[in-house]
């Protein structure tokens, strides 16, 4: 089908549905656990070699439902946790489904983070915070302005130029790149830039700076392994188009191109779960910076 032999339909009708983020966020939390987990423990490691002491003030920003917080730091009594979620449903189905004695959710703007600007924390964690913000380099230092000295910032992305797949797939092409031409909501474009970002664009500059670089991929993976790392990775590059499709002031154009989008997506899952030699292949980034500016001092100690 090409664009001109589009037929427009209404956003209800549309035969493409990304998981709901309840359900998509314990797979994310799942698939990418070891990762997650193992930059935490760096940064254990590193507070560890401080006058910082526990349980650890913890931020986790972007929180969402709250299953990847549960998974990360729920129940650890090393840790003492706020979600910050982007609304009132997160927080409140975070708070009714995985709560934990020493986490509390809460709703917090994104941008300016004013409701924290008095606070710090020992350890800020954030999972794909920058493909939905505006101005990613001045939301990083506004982050690390929430890290606490001594502390640890934790940053996971998703980056989109490391992607590949095999044989060449049409339809998951152009999700690909309506991803990366869609404004901010759901670009995947800062990843690449972490390790050097968080080297160099932050006051005062981290003492250390770490980048792990995880690679995951389809190869030799059964029928729902798949379907995870699908719904992981693919399954809400369209989320907003879709969105924008459905308001009332939804142009003609965006109607079009939302109806183009969720038949390519539908095909291009269809591929992706039933031959099983299709390779597809992504790398996630983790960087990891300590902010320790009294290092000398604590040494001679």
């Amino acid at each position: 089908m090409t664009r001109g032999q589009i037929n427009l339909i209404v956003p209800q009708q549309f035969s493409y549905t990304p998981p709901e983020p309840d359900e998509r966020q314990p797979r994310i939390a799942d698939l990418l656990a070891v990762q997650d987990m193992s930059g935490i423990e760096k940064g254990l490691d590193w507070l560890d070699e401080t006058d910082a002491g526990q349980p650890y003030q913890v931020l986790d920003i972007g929180c969402e439902y709250g299953a990847g917080t549960q998974r990360r730091f729920g129940g650890d009594g090393r840790f003492q946790v706020t979600g910050l979620a982007a609304g009132d449903d997160e927080s409140e189905y975070a708070t009714n489904h995985h709560a934990s004695p020493n986490t509390t959710y809460r709703v917090g703007d994104f941008e300016e983070f004013d409701s924290l600007s008095a606070t710090s924390f020992d350890i800020v964690f954030a999972a794909g915070l920058f493909s939905k913000v505006a101005d990613p380099d001045t939301i990083l230092e506004r982050v690390w302005d929430l890290v606490a000295d001594p502390g640890v910032l934790l940053i996971r992305e998703f980056e989109d130029s490391q992607h590949l797949h095999y044989p060449d797939n049409e339809d998951l092409n152009v999700a690909i790149v309506a991803t990366g031409n869609t404004p901010y909501k759901s670009s995947r474009q800062y990843g690449r830039k972490l390790y050097t970002r968080m080297s160099n664009h932050l006051d005062p500059t981290p003492e250390r700076v770490e980048l792990d670089l995880q690679t995951y991929h389809t190869a030799g993976k059964s029928r729902e392994e798949r379907k995870q790392y699908w719904d992981v990775f693919h399954a809400n590059r369209i989320q907003t188009v879709l969105e924008r499709a459905e308001r009332d002031n939804a142009s003609d154009s965006t109607l079009e191109m939302a109806d183009y989008l969720e038949r390519a997506m539908a095909r291009a899952k269809e591929e992706f779960l039933t031959d099983d030699e299709f390779l597809d292949a992504v790398t996630v980034p983790l960087g990891a910076a300590l902010k320790h500016s009294n290092s000398g001092t604590d040494a001679d100690q």
